[in-house]
């Protein structure tokens, strides 16, 4: 029952209960328990930044990373730096680096932990493509976020996307069909290439009786 209690605190990595003979008829229990290691606390530590700005704040809410108290392991903290990572390329930082150190503190299970993360430089625009068929894209192109040249971000990208599909609804055609972009990236120019397909579809003309 004790093992069982002490696993279900979710604090221990391992336990085990050994007994020694004392005297004939008791024995001496002996718990060797080896903690998980917990964060004090959770620190990120932003580095060069060339493009949109990146904060620590910024990272901490809008990530699920540990918080201050919760049981740590490598692999945990390796899934939150890859978390930063991906974060950081939805943001056009492509090259950026994440890396995570542990500092221990008077308390052997417990560390401070801290991320230190280098966003360096974000990804340019260096072509958009939209090839919607039935569809003349120059009409839209100037009110597009993703300009050549411009920082490259997901977020604008689905703007733009969402921007497109207005316009075509706005000229009658209320089905069309947008394919997903395709997002090419050049690790040589630090460039970005986005390619967007589709058909506009049926016009429909709407008659109120």
């Amino acid at each position: 029952e004790a093992l069982d209690a002490l696993y279900d605190s979710k604090k221990i990595v391992t336990a085990q209960v050994e007994a020694t003979p004392a005297g004939e008829d008791a024995v001496i229990l002996r718990f060797i328990i080896k903690r998980k290691t917990q964060a004090d606390s959770v620190k990120i530590k932003i580095g060069n930044t060339v493009g949109d700005s990146v904060t620590e704040q910024e990272l901490l809410l809008k990530l699920n990373l540990v918080n201050p108290g919760a049981s740590i392991t490598e692999q945990t903290l390796q899934n939150n730096a890859n978390q930063i990572q991906e974060y950081l390329r939805e943001k056009g930082f492509y090259n950026a680096e994440v890396s995570f150190a542990q500092v221990p503190l008077a308390n052997e299970t417990r560390v401070g932990v801290t991320f230190q993360v280098t966003p360096n430089v974000q990804a340019k625009v260096e072509n958009f493509s939209i090839d919607i068929k039935d569809y003349d894209e120059t009409k839209i192109l100037k009110d597009l976020k993703l300009q050549k040249g411009e920082n490259y971000s997901r977020e604008d990208l689905v703007a733009d996307v969402d921007t497109i599909r207005k316009a075509i609804l706005a000229e009658g055609f209320l089905a069309p069909r947008l394919e997903e972009p395709k997002v090419v990236f050049d690790d040589e120019t630090n460039s970005i290439s986005v390619q967007l397909t589709g058909e506009v579809g049926a016009k429909v003309e709407v008659k109120i009786d």
